[in-house]
């Protein structure tokens, strides 16, 4: 059986000194199979032990046995035979300093443990041997203060904190930009946020205030603000759910945006949004979280671009979109499933151009209309196949080609006229197979189309310029 030693790769945790706790890196270490090979080292003599890599003349690792337990130095290599960690192990539980190298030989961080519980005084630095964590402690070794360094030696955040028994902190941190300057500040209970905690920006503006209760949840009013210290989103919150009004800004000062939120934080009445200018850009109606009522946005010009109902948060009934002259642009209605089963498309002169109108949940008509509001196209479909008839029309109203499919596939070429309703060579099709002519407005080919089991197998375009 291979005795696993990565058990001892804990890669203890460097983000945050405070963080590392006992359990933390028990856990580590089982996933790593410590488990497993404690097992084995119960199982053999007492004496030192060591392992080597595989095809190679470096040691792994060595450890001692003493009583069918770990006891004495334990240390692991680099495959370029320098140490990777280092440490003592006392009746299987660490027991004094550990330490972890880079390859350079510089350590990496220093922890120190008794029976297996991990001390205040943890040390962390950067491959070029500058500190990037220390913690110092009081005589009582409860009191403790947490340094997180930049790799240039300018000190990154400070904690000052209490640690219960339970591994939980108390205290205060700062965190500080490169050039020295604060960037944060807030208090922890229990490690969570509690009380006010600001941000700042280099400069030494604020750029965010938040509160929090005892139990760590945003409560009170929390607020943004723009790099010229004017508001940018003020917030209000109780007990950790966002109640009330919330209003976002421009860097102006106007208005931007208003919201309202119940008691229980969701989205109730009116969400209005502002353009620059002051004019509304959108008014949006909520009930419980989900869009209930009336939504319409405007044009910056004031005048409606798009208005539509909603119930229980799906569309019902007609969307209208504008256009900024106030003409209609398209229609879209919805039925009380939140299902579009029509739509209407309108040109700049307010004629139908074209449309989609759901028959029954199988069948769907599609219609295109020429400016003159004659019928330049109907085509049927069924589970979204074309199925049924497929014909198109000049602007004069004349019959131009007629098609049939069936489920997607084309399974009759009917007849193909010109202009003045004379029938033309359509091709050459029957029972899904053959070839099929296809001519533009002015009664010149331009496509010819090959069709092999109602499908097209290949085609030929014409240049009709």
């Amino acid at each position: 059986m291979k005795l696993k030693f990565t058990l001892l790769l804990f890669v203890f945790s460097t983000v945050l000194f405070a963080q590392t706790t006992k359990q933390q890196i028990y856990d580590e270490m089982m996933a790593y199979g410590k488990q497993e090979f404690l097992k084995k080292v119960a199982e053999i003599g007492n004496g030192k032990y060591e392992k080597r890599f595989y095809n190679a003349k470096n040691l792994e690792f060595s450890y001692t046995v003493k009583n069918g337990k770990l006891n004495g130095a334990f240390t692991q290599y680099f495959k370029n035979g320098n140490i990777y960690i280092q440490g003592f192990y006392k009746d299987n539980s660490l027991d004094g300093k550990f330490i972890k190298y880079y390859k350079n030989k510089q350590a990496e961080s220093i922890f120190h443990f008794d029976e297996d519980k991990l001390l205040p005084g943890i040390e962390v630095f950067y491959e070029n041997g500058k500190p990037k964590v220390t913690e110092t402690f009081d005589e009582t070794r409860k009191l403790r203060i947490g340094k997180e360094f930049y790799k240039n030696g300018k000190l990154r955040s400070l904690l000052e904190y209490v640690m219960s028994d339970d591994n939980l902190i108390s205290g205060t941190q700062e965190r500080f930009y490169e050039s020295g300057k604060i960037k944060s500040r807030k208090t922890l209970k229990n490690s969570k946020p509690v009380g006010k905690k600001e941000e700042f920006r280099e400069d030494g503006k604020l750029e965010e205030i938040t509160n929090y209760n005892d139990k760590g949840e945003k409560h009170g009013v929390s607020q943004r603000y723009y790099e010229n210290g004017k508001l940018q989103r003020e917030e209000n919150y109780v007990n950790g759910k966002q109640q009330g009004v919330e209003k976002a800004y421009f860097e102006n000062g106007t208005l931007r945006e208003e919201v309202i939120y119940d008691t229980d934080g969701n989205y109730d009445g009116k969400h209005v949004r502002y353009y620059k200018n002051g004019k509304v850009r959108n008014i949006t109606n909520y009930k419980n979280d989900e869009q209930h009522g009336e939504e319409k946005y405007y044009h910056e010009n004031g005048k409606v671009s798009m208005s539509g109902m909603y119930k229980n948060g799906e569309s019902v009934g007609e969307h209208i979109t504008y256009r900024e002259d106030g003409t209609v642009k398209n229609i879209i209605v919805y039925n009380d499933e939140g299902e579009d089963i029509e739509y209407r498309d309108f040109d700049e002169n307010g004629t139908l151009i074209k449309s989609m109108i759901e028959i029954d949940e199988t069948h769907t008509v599609f219609k295109e209309f020429f400016s003159n509001g004659k019928l330049k196209l109907v085509e049927n479909h069924r589970y979204n196949k074309k199925n049924g008839e497929k014909i198109t029309y000049f602007d004069n109203g004349q019959l131009r080609q007629k098609l049939i499919y069936n489920k997607g596939k084309l399974v009759e070429n009917v007849a193909c006229f010109d202009r003045s309703g004379k029938k033309i060579n359509n091709g050459d099709f029957a029972n899904g197979n053959g070839l099929v002519k296809f001519y533009n407005a002015d009664g010149k080919l331009y496509k010819e189309a090959i069709y092999k089991n109602g499908l097209i197998d290949d085609v030929t375009n014409y240049d009709v310029d």
